[in-house]
């Protein structure tokens, strides 16, 4: 039986659980890794900016070590975004006679915001929501490529473009409620839309990442130079969108539900698209 660490065990409960970077998600290849934390780190910020009482702490503090090692556009936001949040918290809790951490002030903080807050706080939450959004599709479009690129066997490449369309689906759907949401200038963003992220995320790293991602990255060997799979992949300010997605949007299995899902999402995050050459 494992010693109970009260101060592990509060971070387990507060912070992004299954959906933080574990050593069990490995693919043991340095480029997929690579490309996962780093989308979960975002995932964090994005979460922290939703639910205030999240503990982040560890993954801002990756985050902050990244940018000091060799900063990216996206990252750099995210860190300023999440100060940015931080500050108007802290300011509210000072307001409310609590900048010494009273925990059930900790709690409502958010709730206190005025409209103002509360709008930059929607404006946030759609900018880092659109980060996350353009990093996943850009780590399952990479995937792709290499599947393509490599000639990975027919078998493996259905069932992981199949499960890649599903999530993305999934990850759309959600990514709607919550600009939806904050978009709305006069209340916050639901505290469970974080946890449904997280969820969601969660799910997906435990039955795609650790199982199919791995499975492609033993597929790999021997195929690909060892320097392509530790590699950086490019980073894209356009919305990488992935061969298995725009195969399923061209092709009689999609509704028209599912193509305007897709073209609101980009609309309500701003998003424009980008073509990806295998």
């Amino acid at each position: 039986m494992r010693e109970l660490d009260p101060a592990a065990d509060a971070s387990d409960r507060t912070g992004m659980g299954a959906s933080a970077w574990k050593d069990e998600y490995s693919c043991d290849c340095i480029r997929l890794d690579r490309e996962h934390q780093k989308m979960l780190i975002s995932l964090a910020g994005l979460c922290r900016a939703i639910d205030g009482t999240m503990n982040v702490a560890e993954q801002y503090s990756k985050l902050q070590q990244l940018m000091q090692a060799k900063p990216t556009a996206d990252g750099l936001a995210i860190l300023e975004m999440m100060d940015q949040v931080e500050k108007e918290r802290e300011e509210v809790r000072a307001s409310l006679g609590s900048a010494g951490g009273d925990q059930k002030i900790l709690l409502d903080v958010t709730a206190a915001f005025d409209e103002a807050k509360l709008q930059t706080l929607g404006k946030i939450i759609v900018r880092l929501l659109s980060i996350v959004i353009r990093q996943t599709f850009s780590a399952l479009a990479d995937e792709e490529h290499l599947i393509i690129k490599y000639k990975v066997s027919h078998i493996h490449k259905k069932m992981h473009q199949t499960q890649h369309a599903a999530f993305i689906r999934k990850v759309q759907t959600i990514a709607l409620h919550v600009a939806k949401e904050a978009r709305r200038s006069n209340k916050q963003v639901h505290s469970s839309f974080a946890q449904k992220i997280i969820q969601l995320y969660a799910g997906w790293l435990v039955d795609h990442v650790s199982k199919v991602d791995r499975e492609l990255a033993a597929l790999l060997i021997g195929k690909a130079p060892e320097s392509e799979l530790e590699s950086d992949i490019e980073t894209h300010e356009h919305l990488v969108v992935p061969h298995s997605y725009t195969s399923f949007l061209d092709s009689d299995n999609a509704s028209i539900q599912d193509r305007n899902l897709f073209e609101r999402m980009k609309k309500m995050l701003k998003l424009s698209t980008k073509k990806v050459n295998n």
